[in-house]
């Protein structure tokens, strides 16, 4: 599927009845494109900052330099305000996807939030409670 049209950060559901957000990277957002998104997300009808989030990053090589990865981090936590955030399981498709990721959330360390990377959806489901049949929307 060709996603070069579309944003950066997309939320595709909340879902109150599993207590989950779904969020799919197209691209590395921009510390701006960031701002603007958790802006957007947390005043989204149905938004409660205590979710679970799972995150579906597999369209996206991500082999940001560390700078940029410490901007994002920046930006994230100037656009977080919220005191209770839940498990963010961000699912990848290669190596160095996975690698960066980790050192993502390394520098998330002083920020609210549990954040894990995986390589599959399985594991990311399972590590945020969600049932093995739930019909995931990506």
């Amino acid at each position: 599927m060709d996603r070069s049209d579309a944003p950066s950060l997309e939320l595709l559901r909340i879902d109150p009845a599993v207590h989950r957000n779904f969020v799919r990277w197209n691209a590395v957002p921009t510390p701006r494109e960031t701002t603007g998104f958790m802006e957007a997300f947390t005043g989204r009808s149905g938004f409660r900052p205590g979710f679970n989030a799972l995150v579906d990053v597999r369209n996206v090589s991500v082999n940001a330099k560390a700078l940029q990865l410490r901007n994002l981090a920046t930006a994230r936590a100037k656009a977080t305000s919220l005191k209770q955030i839940g498990k963010r399981a961000f699912v990848v498709s290669d190596d160095m996807s996975f690698g960066v990721m980790r050192m993502y959330f390394v520098m998330h360390e002083n920020t609210p939030g549990n954040y894990a990377v995986f390589r599959a959806f399985p594991d990311a489901m399972q590590w945020i409670d969600i049932p093995e049949n739930y019909c995931l929307p990506f």
